[in-house]
């Protein structure tokens, strides 16, 4: 038994990953229940609890570029050994705030974490422990984060209800620790650790061949894109977009309840729309197949764009569940089209670089999106203006798209011709 498992260690690995992103991602996915019950306990505005959410966002963005060359220079684990007792400590001030600097406190100990124990890291070892199957299982650790946060948001309801949200941030403080022995027990940062190869090493499945870099557009060096217009546009453009993508996000819960839904409804539906992001993720992957990651990128916003045309008309629980399913479907753009979008558009040798910057303008995208929807609800009384015009902003986002598209093949093409003269 013990030789076998040993042989197959590598699952051991993607089956802790996998509950590493349910329940790390998974929780902090569920941020939008504790608008309500803590702006009413702190007697504190929706905007100003918003404050708290912009400074976890920014030290995530901070920690996500610095993770890079920190998981390289000292593994994963010892990463993970000091980001996750930090998150568990991060929920415990949470729990004990009263006032919004303690709120801030908290959140900022999180955000640092998110660099060390979310999708950033947790990619990097499954990238690491396998060759073969590597899609599968990435794309299986990237649905976890939904079904996980799907799970939780009836954990951390039930514990608000039974006790109060004090009681939901100790409880996950309580799932960090878990996480943590988890890895202590189990979590090497490489095969060669425990004198093992990566599955599959050195093959390559013929679905994914056309995705390796010599089969694939080889592109522009990072220093010959960064002289191209283009890459300042989308970087213009993805920030706008994402700033209108996330305006919702956080805001589900409290809008749905604004709406006269009752907080039970409320909760089981910010539920199925996590558990429909899992679904999304795999569906649109699927579709990249058929179509390709342009239209599939186009779909996403045309999807996210009549979903938050829906939201301010919602009625009853049936047109809430089809408004939040349709959002959910604009939520892969947040995760796995802009990777092979880059790469269509860019070539493989700017690849890791315009990607790790492309992945920042993400994270600002988020930490502006709840301060302004915020912002909003304090001056209108209602989240319905901010959502209008994020339907606006999508549509006009399709149109750039569609000229980004057209000045990155021309810039191909030149770049092409220049590169055969030559």
């Amino acid at each position: 038994m013990k030789s076998w498992l040993y042989k197959h260690y590598h699952w051991v690995i993607a089956l802790i990953m996998i509950l590493q992103m349910g329940t790390y991602v998974g929780l902090g996915n569920n941020g939008g229940l504790f608008i309500l019950p803590v702006t009413k306990t702190l007697g504190i505005s929706r905007s100003s609890y918003s404050l708290s959410v912009s400074l976890q966002n920014l030290c995530g963005f901070l920690a996500v570029l610095l993770s890079g060359p920190l998981v390289k220079r000292f593994g994963y684990r010892k990463l993970v050994f000091v980001s996750l007792p930090l998150a568990g400590l991060g929920y415990i001030v949470l729990s004990g705030s009263n006032s919004l600097a303690g709120l801030c406190v908290g959140a900022a100990m999180l955000g640092i974490t998110s660099g060390y124990s979310g999708a950033t890291s947790v990619n990097r070892v499954v990238n690491d422990w396998f060759h073969r199957h590597r899609g599968i299982v990435l794309g299986i650790v990237s649905a976890s984060s939904g079904i996980g946060g799907s799970i939780f948001c009836f954990v951390l309801s039930d514990a608000m209800k039974r006790g109060s949200w004090r009681h939901a941030y100790l409880l996950s403080a309580a799932f960090m620790g878990v996480l943590l022995a988890l890895n202590i027990l189990f979590v090497r940062d490489t095969p060669d650790k425990m004198g093992l190869k990566p599955y599959g090493e050195g093959e390559i499945p013929e679905s994914h061949r056309r995705f390796v870099p010599e089969n694939s557009f080889q592109g522009y060096s990072f220093q010959e894109l960064s002289h191209r217009p283009v890459f300042f546009l989308m970087l213009g453009v993805l920030l706008v977009s994402y700033v209108g993508v996330y305006l919702p996000y956080n805001s589900i819960v409290p809008h749905l309840l604004d709406r006269g839904l009752s907080n039970e409804k409320a909760v089981e539906l910010q539920s199925s729309m996590l558990l429909a992001l899992s679904v999304s993720k795999i569906v649109m992957g699927l579709l990249m197949d058929v179509i390709g990651v342009r239209w599939v990128t186009v779909l996403c916003f045309a999807c996210g764009g009549v979903s938050m045309w829906l939201l301010p008309q919602i009625t009853s629980a049936s047109t809430a569940l089809t408004a939040i399913i349709l959002y959910s479907f604009a939520l892969p753009l947040t995760s796995i089209t802009i990777p092979l979008l880059t790469i269509d558009m860019f070539g493989y040798h700017s690849y890791i670089i315009a990607m790790g910057v492309f992945s920042s303008i993400i994270s600002i995208g988020s930490m502006l999106a709840m301060p302004i929807s915020s912002l909003v609800f304090d001056r209108f009384g209602s989240y319905a203006p901010a959502f209008y015009t994020g339907t606006v902003v999508l549509a006009l986002m399709i149109v750039m798209y569609f000229v980004l598209y057209r000045i990155a093949d021309r810039e191909r093409v030149r770049w092409e011709s220049a590169r055969k003269k030559a």
